[in-house]
């Protein structure tokens, strides 16, 4: 579903150079801990490189 969030984030990716942003998700084939997922988080952050990172909620 596209919500203006979304498109946002579209609007913002289309501004940037081809290939010059990380697409990370783990779809359904895996689970992180928090602190995995924090630990990960900074890693990116770190590294200065453009990303769009997926997370989807936790199911119970």
């Amino acid at each position: 579903m596209l919500t203006p969030s979304n498109a946002e984030s579209l609007t913002w990716l289309d501004r940037r150079p081809p290939e010059s942003v990380l697409f990370i998700t783990f779809g359904s084939g895996g689970t992180l801990t928090i602190e995995q997922l924090t630990e990960l988080g900074w890693g990116l952050e770190l590294s200065q490189q453009r990303f769009v990172w997926v997370v989807r909620a936790p199911t119970d």
